[in-house]
């Protein structure tokens, strides 16, 4: 074990091969985020946990500064949980929001992408597909008030063909544009 202070003003406790960190230890940054875990030639490598100074924590899989796949908690309460690339959010994972909603599926640049279920906080459900963030393709929305819609969806919308049941009972079955029917 040694200690070793950086030239950044750093400070590493820990194993070290050749004059850097290497192995396990405990690396303390100048903006006073902490890394705990595996480290490589000189940096995080393998698992470990990064606390940040505002108190969000990521614990996983790191390659350098970034998680390869792990979870974080952010410090406005939301969570994250499952696999990244290039820093963000990328193929399957479970995303629950400040606001309690929660999403689980299919991520692509830190976003709802690909098929997955988002269940809002008011009880609305969504499943079917998305694009960066947006209702896109097919998919199924039951929402708290009793109303559903099934068919397509785009930029968020209703657009296409789709079945939509209102809460008062009736039903309109035909082609949606913009989130609006078109015809009778």
């Amino acid at each position: 074990m040694e200690r070793i202070r950086l030239s950044d003003g750093g400070v590493y406790n820990g194993e070290v091969k050749n004059g850097a960190p290497h192995g396990k230890g405990q690396m303390e940054y100048p903006d006073g985020t902490i890394y705990r875990g595996d480290f490589k030639n000189g940096g995080p490598f393998g698992k470990g946990v990064r606390i940040i100074y505002d108190g969000s924590i990521y614990k996983g899989n790191f390659d350098g500064d970034k998680l390869i796949d792990g979870e974080q908690t952010l410090s406005d309460g939301s969570y994250y949980k499952g696999e990244y690339k290039n820093g963000k959010f990328w193929g399957k994972g479970e995303r629950i929001t400040n606001l309690n909603d929660k999403y689980v599926g299919d991520f692509k640049y830190g976003k709802y992408c690909g098929y997955g279920k988002l269940t809002y906080c008011d009880g609305t459900i969504y499943e079917g597909n998305f694009d960066c963030g947006q209702y896109s393709g097919k998919g199924k929305i039951f929402f708290a008030d009793g109303a559903s819609y099934e068919g397509e969806f785009k930029d968020g919308r209703f657009d296409g063909h789709g079945k939509k049941y209102y809460s008062g009972g009736e039903v309109y079955q035909g082609i949606w544009r913009k989130g609006k029917p078109i015809g009778s």
